[in-house]
């Protein structure tokens, strides 16, 4: 089944608090007394908790979907304890009970690692029931181990587990303005065609967008908008144009623009989502959906997919109609994908605290 794992974001806390609450009366039920599950599971409280620390921005979070239904979330952030410093702390990891031992934890648990190391992090611990037999064994199958440290909380005692982490070494590397202009100017001569005006359409209407969303480069916003869809330098393709992309950047050493060659054309990070042909091999379609898989999509990524849906080779165009024609030439047009689009619309209208077509045009 398809999943998806993203950022949460304010508006999520009804689910994450479902998620929690149930996880925790089917993990704990034989660990808590039934009075504290019973406290501790109140979910008007649970939810209360989730929308203060999204508001204040406390922590880290994401949630897991498995056919666009949430099923998993996960929350870390610098640890709490203070004989610890220099660790993270992974604070939850719950998922319905529905779903267990399919493999989904453990896709999330892999996510979270790796944007611990990202964030500079070499080290991170957990505390965890000792009751929990079902969970130690799967922290320990992940590589965590306990040195003893143990703590009561609630009733119960908790033991600490703790994980050395893999540096994680990205660069980070963008092209400058000027190369990647370069860059896109030869690829056209390669390939002429419309698509070359439809970037800079496109990364016109990242740079003017970014320009007014707080924490946003605008002329990163450009650079990637520009070069999105360099995967067409080497022919008519379809699917083809992602992989292309995507596997010239990352030779070329721009590992951010790569990831945007992948992401753009899925706003909602599946492959079966994709509108055209599926004109490459087998291994490549799965190198794909593997990396949108693992995929946790920024601000940069999520204006990439608007600013391709609102580009046209001439100009901006009206995304309903752009999207319209679209399915009247393939016949198809994902509603969850429209969908999307139409919530980024909106995303970076709040962002930005002005209607889109107001910025772009």
């Amino acid at each position: 089944m398809g999943y998806t794992i993203e950022r949460v974001r304010l508006g999520d806390e009804e689910a994450l608090a479902y998620i929690q609450t149930e996880s925790w009366k089917a993990a704990f039920k034989d660990i808590l007394s039934a009075d504290i599950l019973q406290k501790c599971t109140q979910i008007d409280k649970v939810t209360a908790m989730y929308r203060r620390l999204l508001e204040q921005n406390i922590g880290n979070g994401y949630l897991l979907k498995v056919e666009g239904i949430p099923h998993c979330i996960a929350w870390w952030d610098a640890t709490r304890e203070n004989d610890m410093p220099g660790y993270a702390e992974l604070i939850c990891i719950h998922s319905l009970q529905n779903q267990w031992r399919k493999g989904y934890g453990s896709k999330m648990m892999d996510i979270v690692l790796g944007e611990i190391a990202n964030a500079g992090y070499s080290k991170v611990m957990l505390w965890v029931f000792k009751d929990n037999v079902r969970a130690r064994r799967f922290y320990e199958a992940h590589g965590f181990e306990t040195k003893g440290k143990q703590k009561p909380n609630l009733e119960p005692t908790e033991i600490c587990y703790e994980k050395k982490l893999e540096s994680i070494v990205s660069n980070n590397k963008l092209p400058t303005r000027q190369q990647a202009e370069k860059l896109l100017k030869e690829a056209e001569s390669h390939n002429p065609g419309p698509w070359g005006n439809h970037s800079r359409v496109a990364a016109a209407c990242a740079e003017k967008i970014a320009a007014l969303c707080e924490g946003m480069d605008a002329e990163k916003a450009y650079i990637l908008g520009l070069l999105h869809d360099i995967g067409r330098k080497f022919g008519v393709k379809h699917l083809g144009h992602v992989y292309d992309g995507y596997m010239y950047m990352l030779e070329l050493g721009y590992e951010e623009v790569a990831r945007i060659c992948l992401t753009h054309s899925f706003s909602v990070s599946d492959i079966s989502c994709y509108i055209g042909n599926y004109d490459i091999p087998e291994e490549q379609q799965k190198l794909i959906n593997d990396a949108l898989h693992i995929c946790v999509y920024d601000d940069y990524e999520r204006l990439i997919q608007l600013c391709d849906c609102l580009a046209g080779a001439e100009g901006v165009m009206n995304m309903e109609e752009r999207m319209a024609d679209v399915k009247r030439r393939y016949g198809n047009y994902p509603q969850d994908k429209w969908d999307m689009n139409m919530y980024l619309k909106a995303l970076f209208e709040e962002k930005a605290g002005k209607d889109i077509y107001e910025i772009v045009g």
